[in-house]
């Protein structure tokens, strides 16, 4: 593997299928939702998508997706997927508006008439639009619907660590009892809201001048860890990379992806060549700990920042066209300061950041689901999608479905190295100074309060 990557440094790559996976860009509030992907979310998407069309349809660039078309739309070369939410269709209508922009087209008529294209010459990539009570909603979304996850939530709810850390956190979270005011109930205002606690505060800090004076950096950096180790006890703390409750939008992700990046080997001439998928933080969560990110930066223990995205590309090199090789990279955001890294997946050092197919293949299929049939029984669901037929191959079909900061200040970063559930347990034993016992059953849930129940991830 090492000489192939030395190969990659002197020769260059063909670069033939790319999947990205994003997340939505800036919006309002999700606890006084709807919510709604505000200018600077339009904006922040739509620079993500000027990125990539810099990287992929730039015809100059070394990393150009060979025989895409990379100025003119054409369908075949692009899928675009999103669950039916107005929030993340919008961010994926954005992007891909991006990675294709106007492009004036002038056709002459047979009686010689000249006709340009409409709206300055704006073009409209086709988006396939899931709806929730659709089988093939569950690969972008895999934990909506799914009761064996809430029911992990629900024993996280019950456990000794999370007890103490509502009775520790308790006076952080007063103190911001007035800017929560008519949003969070007085006795909701606690560690089992943290995300949406978090989540209303930091879109104050952006756009409210009021909570952007009130709550300062420190503060919105402790918010967002105690946000980020909620999160990741709800999606990421897995003792297993099979398929599981917890992790369950991870492996749906990671079946879809596969799927679309085979289709690109099996098919090449008739798969898309960029698939643009759009989701929610704990799909990005999930697949994290699924594929071992954290073992390579402690910062994949905490929420991805607006507008991230995950890139997959399918590539090849000189010495063998027909050997095909995968590169895994992360970009947190779209700040100037957000580079498009590099990293390994599954544990393996950096010198094998960059997987021969087969490997790939093999490795994301422990961790995919292997269709429909087995998110029902990993689910135990009863929905509709779940009472008729299924096999295991009602997978997803290609071209028919298919905060963190890098370095968070205050020495976050490096107490997110706590691996697992460690992750929660011993640095809150530095920062709160108490200890953590064993989980107790889930039945004790029924006196915990949360206003998330109800709002969705995204």
């Amino acid at each position: 593997m090492s000489s192939i990557i030395r190969e990659r440094a002197t020769e260059g790559e063909t670069v033939h299928s790319v999947v990205i996976f994003s997340r939505h860009g800036d919006r309002t509030a999700k606890i006084v939702g709807p919510t709604k992907l505000t200018t600077l979310g339009k904006t922040q998407v739509y620079a993500s998508g000027e990125f990539y069309r810099a990287r992929y349809l730039n015809s100059n660039s070394t990393h150009f997706i060979k025989g895409i078309s990379g100025g003119e739309y054409v369908a075949k070369d692009i899928f675009a997927s999103a669950p039916d939410q107005p929030l993340l269709v919008q961010s994926n209508q954005v992007l891909i508006q991006a990675l294709y922009p106007p492009q004036t087209v002038t056709e002459t008529l047979a009686d010689g008439t000249s006709i340009s294209s409409p709206a300055n010459g704006q073009q409209f990539p086709l988006l396939h639009s899931v709806s929730a009570d659709s089988a093939d909603a569950i690969w972008l979304k895999g934990d909506d619907g799914c009761p064996r996850y809430s029911q992990s939530n629900a024993q996280f709810y019950a456990s000794q660590q999370f007890k103490d850390l509502s009775v520790s956190t308790k006076p952080f979270y007063d103190s911001f009892a007035d800017l929560l005011q008519g949003v969070i109930p007085p006795s909701n205002i606690n560690y089992g809201n943290a995300y949406s606690i978090f989540d209303y505060l930091n879109v104050g800090k952006i756009h409210n001048s009021t909570i952007a004076k009130r709550v300062s950096s420190e503060d919105l950096d402790q918010l967002r860890y105690l946000a980020d180790s909620r999160e990741w006890a709800m999606n990421g703390n897995i003792t297993s990379a099979t398929p599981n409750p917890m992790s369950i939008s991870g492996s749906t992700l990671a079946r879809a992806i596969l799927t679309q990046l085979n289709s690109s080997v099996v098919t090449p001439n008739s798969a898309p060549k960029l698939s643009v998928l759009l989701g929610s933080y704990d799909t990005f969560l999930s697949f994290f700990a699924l594929t071992s990110l954290p073992s390579i930066s402690s910062s994949f223990y905490g929420l991805p920042d607006y507008a991230s995205t995950l890139v997959f590309e399918l590539v090849s090199y000189p010495s063998s066209d027909s050997d095909m090789y995968v590169r895994f990279l992360f970009r947190n955001g779209t700040s100037p300061a957000s580079t498009l890294t590099e990293y390994p997946l599954f544990g393996q050092g950096r010198q094998n950041a960059v997987m021969p197919f087969n490997e790939f293949s093999k490795s994301m299929d422990k961790i995919a689901v292997a269709g429909l049939d087995q998110w029902c029984q990993v689910c135990d669901s009863w929905d509709d999608i779940c009472q008729g037929p299924v096999t295991s191959t009602d997978v997803p079909p290609q071209a028919e479905h298919t905060g963190m900061k890098p370095e968070l200040a205050g020495g976050i970063g490096a107490l997110c190295a706590l691996a697992a559930v460690g992750i929660i347990a011993a640095a809150f034993m530095i920062i709160m100074g108490f200890r953590f016992t064993k989980g107790k059953k889930a039945d004790e849930t029924k006196s915990v309060i949360s206003v998330e129940d109800s709002v969705d991830k995204v």
